[in-house]
């Protein structure tokens, strides 16, 4: 599922900008695939994708500026590429700001500024988190009940930033969050999410642009590690400073720090002897957001770590929504789409008010997979 390599090109020149991911290749191709899109652009025509033997080319052009190429294996989604191409130019934009994104009158200029964002496009590259915005267009929420206190929390920090930006955050899922912060798009949210992989102090005091909201125009986003998986994240102006609000934020959550630390098992799910299920997804459909569970026990075995559940559940995803699309009309569609592999069974069904995409482990009966899945729902 994850792209092989990533160009960005100078849509007006074809020069190359940056590019990324493993391996190598030729330029005569790079510079034949963007002639290709040039020539196109010019006639009304749009480029899309083009498949060949090892691999499949998919590219995209944004602001009639940038262009993105990406090489990815045949069996990718193509609507999942579209996707992450427009990530990843969200990307570009969330570090850089949209002129410096499109604007290429100075490519060597454009290429410097355009390496702060290379560890964000590395990590959408290699899909390297358990994370599901980027295949369902939701906000990925930790499943707790205690949402409410920490959200009356949050809101009484935002206030002394004098924002209405602010969230609670855990392994990159939202805990809490100001209603202003759920306005923004589900990229600009995710992308600020992933940005916590990289911080590697206490305090984090860095410049973003707000690729949907404000584009042009430069926040603070000011973030506070809390213990080793938590962040409080605020964006603000350009007061007050970091040094004078660090003291003043943890010490209005040490209190809670019992509470912070026990959210690295929200997601888990009990290790009983009855647990069938080792991960899966759940999506109410009145609801924006979409919870992620995982079994503990599965920690013992490689096969079915956190982050591979979780890209398992993603290809199934995408393979539902496939399937699910092909039949028009609602009534005619399944409630129910299995997927038996050796090493693990894929099972997605419809309630009433919620989606369920679960795996399971392979030793599981056909006949006790419906019991277990509405167990651990109930």
């Amino acid at each position: 599922m994850a792209p092989k390599q990533l160009h960005c090109l100078a849509l007006s020149s074809g020069v190359i900008l940056f590019s990324r991911g493993a391996g190598s290749t030729s330029l005569a191709l790079i510079g034949s695939l963007a002639g290709c899109e040039m020539f196109a652009h010019g006639h009304g025509v749009q480029m899309i994708s083009a498949e060949g033997t090892p691999l499949k080319v998919f590219w995209k052009s944004f602001d009639n500026s940038a262009l993105l190429i990406v090489f990815a294996d045949p069996t990718d989604d193509e609507q999942h590429l579209g996707k992450l191409l427009e990530f990843i130019f969200d990307a570009m934009v969330l570090l850089c700001g949209r002129d410096s994104a499109t604007d290429h009158t100075n490519v060597e200029r454009t290429q410097r500024e355009l390496r702060v964002c290379f560890p964000l496009v590395d990590c959408l590259l290699r899909q390297h988190f358990d994370l599901f915005c980027d295949v369902t267009d939701r906000f990925d929420f930790v499943p707790i009940r205690a949402d409410a206190a920490f959200a009356k929390v949050v809101e009484n920090l935002v206030q002394i930033v004098d924002s209405p930006y602010g969230c609670l955050v855990s392994r990159g899922r939202l805990v809490a969050a100001t209603s202003r912060w759920m306005q923004l798009t589900h990229s600009e949210v995710f992308l600020i999410s992933l940005l916590t992989q990289f911080q590697l102090c206490q305090a984090w005091d860095v410049p973003i642009f707000l690729p949907h909201h404000s584009p042009k125009v430069p926040h603070r986003l000011l973030s506070f590690q809390l213990t080793a998986a938590v962040y409080f994240m605020v964006l603000c102006g350009p007061q007050p400073s970091l040094s004078t609000l660090e003291s003043k934020i943890l010490r209005v959550w040490e209190p809670w720090l019992s509470d912070l630390w026990a959210l690295r098992h929200a997601s888990e799910i009990a290790g009983n002897g009855d647990t069938n299920v080792i991960s899966y997804l759940l999506m109410p459909r009145e609801e924006t957001r979409c919870y992620f569970y995982y079994s503990i026990r599965s920690n013992s075995s490689e096969c079915f770590s956190r982050l591979h559940c979780a890209k398992i559940l993603k290809n199934f995803f995408l393979y539902c929504a496939q399937f699910w699309a092909i039949q028009k009309e609602p009534e005619m569609r399944p409630k129910e789409v299995w997927k038996k592999l050796t090493a693990y069974i894929c099972f997605a069904t419809r309630f009433e008010k919620t989606d369920f995409y679960g795996l399971l482990p392979p030793t599981l009966p056909d006949y006790a997979i419906r019991s277990a899945v509405l167990k651990m729902i109930d």
